[in-house]
């Protein structure tokens, strides 16, 4: 499925920190977000847990499409972020 090999992407390809300075709370939030995720993925049964909920549980029409705008609009952000600290 696109979405998921999108979603996978995304956090695979997330830098491993988000620069940040002493004060600055956005940043401090999507530095915690990127360091959670790559922990969480690391974890084979969050891995495969998440994978079912966002291919093949019942409620994956619903929660893959908010999923992936969630996740889009962090990965936009970061991006962004990562270009001005450049």
């Amino acid at each position: 499925m696109e979405d998921m090999i999108e979603f996978w992407s995304m956090v695979d390809n997330a830098p491993k920190r988000i620069p940040f300075k002493e004060g600055d709370r956005d940043g401090y939030q999507l530095d915690l977000m990127v360091r959670a995720s790559h922990k969480a993925m690391s974890i084979p049964e969050v891995r495969e847990s998440l994978t079912f909920l966002l291919v093949e549980s019942p409620f994956a029409m619903i929660v893959r499409p908010a999923i992936m705008m969630l996740s889009r609009a962090y990965n936009s952000i970061i991006l962004e972020r990562l270009q001005k600290n450049k």
